[in-house]
Protein backbone atom coordinates (compact mmCIF):
# COMPACT_ATOMS: atom_id res chain seq x y z
CA UNK A 1 0.00 0.00 0.00
CA UNK A 2 1.17 3.52 -0.80
CA UNK A 3 1.41 6.43 1.58
CA UNK A 4 -1.72 7.88 -0.02
CA UNK A 5 -3.62 4.69 0.82
CA UNK A 6 -2.50 4.81 4.44
CA UNK A 7 -3.49 8.46 4.70
CA UNK A 8 -6.89 7.66 3.20
CA UNK A 9 -7.45 4.94 5.80
CA UNK A 10 -6.43 7.32 8.61
CA UNK A 11 -8.74 10.03 7.23
CA UNK A 12 -11.64 7.58 7.16
CA UNK A 13 -11.03 6.48 10.75
CA UNK A 14 -10.84 10.10 11.92
CA UNK A 15 -13.70 11.46 9.82
CA UNK A 16 -15.89 12.55 12.73
CA UNK A 17 -15.04 15.22 15.33
CA UNK A 18 -15.71 12.69 18.08
CA UNK A 19 -13.18 10.25 16.61
CA UNK A 20 -10.56 13.00 16.33
CA UNK A 21 -11.18 14.08 19.93
CA UNK A 22 -10.89 10.54 21.27
CA UNK A 23 -7.73 9.99 19.22
CA UNK A 24 -6.14 13.15 20.61
CA UNK A 25 -7.00 12.07 24.15
CA UNK A 26 -5.55 8.60 23.55
CA UNK A 27 -2.32 9.95 22.04
CA UNK A 28 -1.94 12.46 24.88
CA UNK A 29 -2.44 9.73 27.49
CA UNK A 30 0.03 7.50 25.65
CA UNK A 31 2.59 10.31 25.81
CA UNK A 32 1.97 10.92 29.51
CA UNK A 33 2.20 7.23 30.38
CA UNK A 34 5.38 6.82 28.31
CA UNK A 35 6.96 9.78 30.08
CA UNK A 36 6.03 8.42 33.49
CA UNK A 37 7.38 4.95 32.66
CA UNK A 38 10.71 6.39 31.51
CA UNK A 39 10.96 8.49 34.67
CA UNK A 40 10.14 5.56 36.94
CA UNK A 41 12.75 3.37 35.25
CA UNK A 42 15.48 6.04 35.23
CA UNK A 43 14.61 7.54 38.64
CA UNK A 44 16.60 10.65 37.82
CA UNK A 45 17.93 12.75 34.95
CA UNK A 46 20.95 15.04 35.00
CA UNK A 47 19.29 18.14 33.55
CA UNK A 48 16.14 17.79 35.62
CA UNK A 49 18.25 17.23 38.73
CA UNK A 50 19.69 20.68 38.15
CA UNK A 51 16.20 22.13 37.58
CA UNK A 52 14.87 20.54 40.75
CA UNK A 53 17.84 21.65 42.81
CA UNK A 54 17.46 25.25 41.62
CA UNK A 55 13.70 25.16 42.29
CA UNK A 56 14.07 23.66 45.76
CA UNK A 57 16.67 26.35 46.55
CA UNK A 58 14.83 29.13 44.77
CA UNK A 59 16.34 31.77 47.03
CA UNK A 60 19.82 30.96 45.64
CA UNK A 61 19.30 29.08 42.33
CA UNK A 62 22.62 30.24 40.83
CA UNK A 63 24.75 29.09 43.77
CA UNK A 64 27.26 26.53 42.45
CA UNK A 65 27.50 24.92 45.89
CA UNK A 66 23.97 23.50 45.74
CA UNK A 67 24.68 22.00 42.32
CA UNK A 68 27.84 20.34 43.63
CA UNK A 69 25.83 18.74 46.45
CA UNK A 70 23.31 17.20 44.05
CA UNK A 71 26.12 16.07 41.71
CA UNK A 72 27.72 14.09 44.53
CA UNK A 73 24.39 12.69 45.64
CA UNK A 74 23.41 11.56 42.12
CA UNK A 75 26.98 10.60 41.09
CA UNK A 76 27.01 13.11 38.21
CA UNK A 77 30.29 14.37 36.79
CA UNK A 78 31.16 17.37 34.64
CA UNK A 79 29.72 20.89 34.61
CA UNK A 80 25.99 21.30 35.20
CA UNK A 81 25.29 24.99 35.82
CA UNK A 82 21.78 26.39 36.07
CA UNK A 83 21.87 29.16 33.43
CA UNK A 84 18.15 29.73 32.84
CA UNK A 85 16.54 33.17 33.27
CA UNK A 86 14.63 33.90 36.51
CA UNK A 87 11.35 33.69 34.59
CA UNK A 88 11.83 29.94 34.19
CA UNK A 89 11.54 29.60 37.96
CA UNK A 90 7.83 30.47 37.64
CA UNK A 91 7.38 27.07 35.94
CA UNK A 92 9.92 25.13 38.01
CA UNK A 93 9.02 26.24 41.53
CA UNK A 94 6.09 23.80 42.07
CA UNK A 95 8.32 20.86 41.16
CA UNK A 96 10.95 21.93 43.69
CA UNK A 97 8.41 21.46 46.47
CA UNK A 98 8.06 17.74 45.70
CA UNK A 99 10.45 14.82 46.21
CA UNK A 100 12.88 14.66 43.29
CA UNK A 101 11.75 11.33 41.83
CA UNK A 102 8.08 12.32 42.04
CA UNK A 103 8.80 15.71 40.49
CA UNK A 104 10.78 14.11 37.64
CA UNK A 105 7.94 11.67 36.86
CA UNK A 106 5.33 14.45 36.81
CA UNK A 107 7.58 16.80 34.79
CA UNK A 108 8.33 14.18 32.15
CA UNK A 109 4.74 12.93 31.97
CA UNK A 110 3.27 16.42 31.55
CA UNK A 111 5.96 17.56 29.11
CA UNK A 112 5.63 14.54 26.84
CA UNK A 113 1.84 14.49 27.07
CA UNK A 114 1.61 18.18 26.10
CA UNK A 115 4.03 17.69 23.22
CA UNK A 116 2.09 14.66 21.95
CA UNK A 117 -1.16 16.64 22.14
CA UNK A 118 0.40 19.53 20.22
CA UNK A 119 1.62 17.15 17.53
CA UNK A 120 -1.92 15.83 16.97
CA UNK A 121 -2.87 19.32 15.79
CA UNK A 122 0.14 20.03 13.59
CA UNK A 123 0.94 16.62 12.07
CA UNK A 124 -0.67 14.95 9.10
CA UNK A 125 -1.73 12.23 9.44
CA UNK A 126 -2.68 12.77 13.06
CA UNK A 127 -1.85 9.19 14.00
CA UNK A 128 1.80 9.90 13.17
CA UNK A 129 1.94 11.79 16.46
CA UNK A 130 2.23 8.38 18.13
CA UNK A 131 5.69 8.06 16.61
CA UNK A 132 7.08 11.50 17.37
CA UNK A 133 7.66 10.76 21.05
CA UNK A 134 10.19 8.09 20.06
CA UNK A 135 12.23 10.26 17.72
CA UNK A 136 15.91 10.72 18.69
CA UNK A 137 15.47 14.36 19.76
CA UNK A 138 12.35 13.65 21.84
CA UNK A 139 13.87 10.54 23.43
CA UNK A 140 16.95 12.48 24.46
CA UNK A 141 14.79 15.26 25.93
CA UNK A 142 12.79 12.71 27.94
CA UNK A 143 15.77 10.84 29.35
CA UNK A 144 17.61 14.03 30.31
CA UNK A 145 14.50 15.72 31.71
CA UNK A 146 15.04 18.74 29.50
CA UNK A 147 12.72 21.72 28.93
CA UNK A 148 12.68 21.42 25.14
CA UNK A 149 9.47 19.38 24.98
CA UNK A 150 7.70 22.31 26.64
CA UNK A 151 9.51 24.69 24.28
CA UNK A 152 8.48 22.63 21.27
CA UNK A 153 4.84 22.68 22.36
CA UNK A 154 4.87 26.45 22.82
CA UNK A 155 6.62 27.17 19.51
CA UNK A 156 4.52 24.81 17.39
CA UNK A 157 1.29 26.04 18.98
CA UNK A 158 2.35 29.66 18.65
CA UNK A 159 3.02 29.39 14.93
CA UNK A 160 -0.22 27.47 14.43
CA UNK A 161 -2.17 30.45 15.81
CA UNK A 162 -0.06 33.08 14.06
CA UNK A 163 -2.73 34.38 11.67
CA UNK A 164 -6.06 33.41 13.20
CA UNK A 165 -5.18 34.29 16.81
CA UNK A 166 -2.09 36.52 16.70
CA UNK A 167 -2.38 37.65 20.32
CA UNK A 168 -2.50 34.08 21.61
CA UNK A 169 0.44 33.26 19.35
CA UNK A 170 2.37 36.11 20.93
CA UNK A 171 1.59 34.91 24.44
CA UNK A 172 2.83 31.41 23.61
CA UNK A 173 5.98 32.57 21.83
CA UNK A 174 6.70 35.17 24.50
CA UNK A 175 6.44 32.47 27.14
CA UNK A 176 8.89 30.32 25.17
CA UNK A 177 11.34 33.24 25.07
CA UNK A 178 11.16 33.49 28.86
CA UNK A 179 12.20 29.85 29.23
CA UNK A 180 15.02 29.61 26.67
CA UNK A 181 15.77 33.08 25.23
CA UNK A 182 18.41 31.76 22.82
CA UNK A 183 15.75 29.65 21.12
CA UNK A 184 13.91 32.77 20.01
CA UNK A 185 16.90 34.77 18.80
CA UNK A 186 15.55 34.66 15.22
CA UNK A 187 11.99 35.59 16.21
CA UNK A 188 12.32 39.27 15.19
CA UNK A 189 13.23 38.13 11.66
CA UNK A 190 10.78 35.25 11.36
CA UNK A 191 7.89 37.26 12.85
CA UNK A 192 8.62 40.41 10.83
CA UNK A 193 5.30 41.96 9.86
CA UNK A 194 3.28 40.11 12.50
CA UNK A 195 3.30 43.14 14.77
CA UNK A 196 0.31 42.14 16.92
CA UNK A 197 2.04 38.88 17.73
CA UNK A 198 5.33 40.66 18.44
CA UNK A 199 3.54 43.13 20.72
CA UNK A 200 1.77 40.34 22.61
CA UNK A 201 5.09 38.48 22.99
CA UNK A 202 6.79 41.57 24.42
CA UNK A 203 3.88 42.21 26.79
CA UNK A 204 3.99 38.57 27.93
CA UNK A 205 7.71 38.88 28.59
CA UNK A 206 7.19 42.03 30.66
CA UNK A 207 4.46 40.34 32.73
CA UNK A 208 6.56 37.23 33.37
CA UNK A 209 9.62 39.30 34.26
CA UNK A 210 7.53 41.29 36.74
CA UNK A 211 6.09 38.08 38.19
CA UNK A 212 9.57 36.59 38.60
CA UNK A 213 10.48 39.43 40.95
CA UNK A 214 8.65 37.51 43.66
CA UNK A 215 11.72 35.25 43.86
CA UNK A 216 14.00 38.25 44.34
CA UNK A 217 15.09 40.98 41.91
CA UNK A 218 18.73 40.15 42.64
CA UNK A 219 18.35 37.03 40.48
CA UNK A 220 18.32 39.26 37.40
CA UNK A 221 21.79 40.51 38.40
CA UNK A 222 23.07 36.98 39.04
CA UNK A 223 21.72 35.40 35.86
CA UNK A 224 24.02 37.25 33.37
CA UNK A 225 27.03 36.17 35.46
CA UNK A 226 25.87 32.54 35.27
CA UNK A 227 25.43 32.83 31.51
CA UNK A 228 29.00 34.17 31.19
CA UNK A 229 30.27 31.27 33.30
CA UNK A 230 28.39 28.80 31.11
CA UNK A 231 29.87 30.40 27.98
CA UNK A 232 33.34 29.65 29.35
CA UNK A 233 32.74 25.98 30.06
CA UNK A 234 30.45 25.15 27.11
CA UNK A 235 33.44 24.59 24.80
CA UNK A 236 34.02 21.34 26.71
CA UNK A 237 30.48 20.07 26.07
CA UNK A 238 28.86 18.24 23.19
CA UNK A 239 27.09 20.56 20.74
CA UNK A 240 25.31 20.18 17.40
CA UNK A 241 25.04 23.82 16.33
CA UNK A 242 27.19 24.71 13.27
CA UNK A 243 28.39 27.87 15.03
CA UNK A 244 30.29 25.61 17.45
CA UNK A 245 32.46 23.92 14.82
CA UNK A 246 35.27 26.48 15.18
CA UNK A 247 35.75 29.09 17.89
CA UNK A 248 36.86 31.89 15.56
CA UNK A 249 35.35 35.00 13.98
CA UNK A 250 36.23 33.86 10.46
CA UNK A 251 33.78 31.00 11.05
CA UNK A 252 31.11 32.42 13.34
CA UNK A 253 30.37 35.55 11.26
CA UNK A 254 29.58 33.82 7.92
CA UNK A 255 27.65 31.09 9.74
CA UNK A 256 25.61 33.74 11.54
CA UNK A 257 24.91 35.51 8.24
CA UNK A 258 23.77 32.20 6.74
CA UNK A 259 21.46 31.70 9.71
CA UNK A 260 19.96 35.17 9.24
CA UNK A 261 19.39 34.44 5.55
CA UNK A 262 17.80 31.09 6.37
CA UNK A 263 15.42 32.66 8.89
CA UNK A 264 14.44 35.45 6.47
CA UNK A 265 13.87 33.02 3.59
CA UNK A 266 11.92 30.56 5.78
CA UNK A 267 9.70 32.54 8.14
CA UNK A 268 8.25 29.54 9.92
CA UNK A 269 9.19 27.02 12.59
CA UNK A 270 11.96 25.59 10.40
CA UNK A 271 13.45 29.04 9.87
CA UNK A 272 13.26 29.87 13.58
CA UNK A 273 15.01 26.70 14.79
CA UNK A 274 17.52 26.26 11.96
CA UNK A 275 18.44 29.95 11.97
CA UNK A 276 18.94 29.76 15.73
CA UNK A 277 21.39 26.88 15.33
CA UNK A 278 23.67 29.17 13.31
CA UNK A 279 23.66 31.96 15.91
CA UNK A 280 23.51 30.38 19.34
CA UNK A 281 26.81 29.30 20.91
CA UNK A 282 25.18 26.20 22.39
CA UNK A 283 22.59 23.69 21.18
CA UNK A 284 22.26 20.01 22.02
CA UNK A 285 20.44 17.16 20.27
CA UNK A 286 17.34 17.68 22.41
CA UNK A 287 17.07 21.28 21.16
CA UNK A 288 15.93 19.88 17.79
CA UNK A 289 12.71 18.41 19.18
CA UNK A 290 10.42 21.07 17.64
CA UNK A 291 11.59 19.95 14.18
CA UNK A 292 10.77 16.27 14.77
CA UNK A 293 7.02 16.41 13.93
CA UNK A 294 7.76 18.48 10.82
CA UNK A 295 10.39 16.05 9.54
CA UNK A 296 8.13 13.08 10.25
CA UNK A 297 5.32 14.78 8.36
CA UNK A 298 7.58 15.30 5.35
CA UNK A 299 8.32 11.58 5.38
CA UNK A 300 4.63 10.65 5.54
CA UNK A 301 3.74 13.13 2.78
CA UNK A 302 6.58 12.70 0.32
CA UNK A 303 4.10 12.68 -2.60
CA UNK A 304 3.14 16.25 -1.62
CA UNK A 305 6.47 17.71 -0.56
CA UNK A 306 8.65 15.69 -2.91
CA UNK A 307 11.42 13.19 -2.40
CA UNK A 308 13.88 15.97 -1.60
CA UNK A 309 12.05 17.01 1.57
CA UNK A 310 11.22 13.39 2.47
CA UNK A 311 14.88 12.37 2.25
CA UNK A 312 15.97 15.29 4.40
CA UNK A 313 13.29 14.32 6.90
CA UNK A 314 14.68 10.78 6.99
CA UNK A 315 18.23 12.08 7.48
CA UNK A 316 17.04 14.17 10.42
CA UNK A 317 15.15 11.24 11.93
CA UNK A 318 18.17 8.93 11.62
CA UNK A 319 19.94 10.77 14.43
CA UNK A 320 23.18 11.27 12.48
CA UNK A 321 23.13 15.07 12.83
CA UNK A 322 25.11 14.94 16.07
CA UNK A 323 28.10 17.01 14.92
CA UNK A 324 28.23 20.72 14.01
CA UNK A 325 29.54 20.12 10.48
CA UNK A 326 26.97 17.37 9.84
CA UNK A 327 24.25 19.79 10.90
CA UNK A 328 25.68 22.50 8.65
CA UNK A 329 25.55 20.17 5.66
CA UNK A 330 21.93 19.38 6.49
CA UNK A 331 21.03 23.07 6.77
CA UNK A 332 22.71 23.92 3.46
CA UNK A 333 20.82 21.10 1.75
CA UNK A 334 17.59 22.25 3.39
CA UNK A 335 18.16 25.84 2.29
CA UNK A 336 18.81 24.63 -1.25
CA UNK A 337 15.69 22.49 -1.65
CA UNK A 338 13.52 25.26 -0.20
CA UNK A 339 15.03 27.95 -2.42
CA UNK A 340 13.37 29.44 -5.54
CA UNK A 341 16.32 28.23 -7.64
CA UNK A 342 15.66 24.59 -6.78
CA UNK A 343 11.97 24.84 -7.65
CA UNK A 344 12.56 27.06 -10.69
CA UNK A 345 14.85 24.51 -12.30
CA UNK A 346 12.47 21.68 -11.47
CA UNK A 347 14.70 19.86 -9.04
CA UNK A 348 12.99 17.75 -6.44
CA UNK A 349 10.04 16.80 -8.63
CA UNK A 350 8.83 13.24 -8.78
CA UNK A 351 6.61 10.98 -10.83
CA UNK A 352 3.64 11.54 -8.56
CA UNK A 353 1.36 14.57 -8.55
CA UNK A 354 2.13 17.43 -10.95
CA UNK A 355 4.58 20.02 -9.71
CA UNK A 356 1.89 22.66 -9.19
CA UNK A 357 0.17 20.39 -6.66
CA UNK A 358 3.22 20.12 -4.43
CA UNK A 359 2.61 21.91 -1.17
CA UNK A 360 5.87 23.78 -0.62
CA UNK A 361 4.53 27.28 0.04
CA UNK A 362 0.89 26.64 1.01
CA UNK A 363 -1.51 29.36 2.07
CA UNK A 364 -3.34 27.69 4.96
CA UNK A 365 -1.86 29.31 8.11
CA UNK A 366 -1.24 26.00 9.88
CA UNK A 367 0.59 24.65 6.84
CA UNK A 368 2.33 27.86 5.95
CA UNK A 369 4.00 28.49 9.29
CA UNK A 370 4.41 25.01 10.70
CA UNK A 371 4.96 23.51 7.22
CA UNK A 372 2.64 20.55 7.48
CA UNK A 373 1.58 19.57 3.95
CA UNK A 374 -1.81 18.20 3.10
CA UNK A 375 -3.73 19.57 6.09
Amino acid sequence: MSLSDWRAIAATLLASPRARLLTRIAITLAGMISGAVVAINHHTAADFDVFWTAASHWQTPYDHAIIEVIKKKMHITGYWPYAYPPTFMLFLWPFGQLPMETAYAIWTSLSLGLFALTCTFVMRPMLAALLVVWTPAASFAIVSGQSTLLMGSLILSGFSFLEKRPLLAGVLLGTAACIKPQFMVMAPIVLWGHWRTVGAAIATGVVLIAASMVFGPEHWLQWPKEVMFFNKIMVTTHRVNPSAAFNALWWSIPIALFGIYFAWANRDVVGLICGMLCITPYAHDYDLVALAPIMLTWMFNRDKVGWDHAILGAVFMSGVLSKPLYMLGFLVALALVRSPIWKLKGFGTNDGPPKEKRVLIPQHPLIRYVIVPGA
